[in-house]
């Protein structure tokens, strides 16, 4: 959340490994008045999916086990 407020209010790019690496919040402070202004990473947008998701392929492994040889292996009685 923290990284997030920063990105937020001060429009400048932070990552989580730099909370870490500048200890203080004086060394953080300097590290981001050094920074330009502006340059943030392009949002996450949500794009529709179609009827059809492919399978990953872990998925299809198990589809396939399942088909050839049934998959009680996956089925926990408890």
């Amino acid at each position: 959340r923290f990284v997030s407020m920063v990105r937020t209010r001060m429009e400048v790019e932070l990552a989580i490994r730099d909370i870490f690496e500048f200890g203080t919040i004086a060394r953080l402070g300097e590290c981001l008045s050094t920074r330009s202004k502006g340059t943030l990473l392009p949002a996450i947008t949500v794009q529709e999916r179609g009827e059809h998701v492919p399978l990953s392929f872990s998925q299809e492994r198990l589809w396939f086990l399942d088909q050839l040889q049934g998959s009680l292996e996956y089925h926990i009685p408890m």
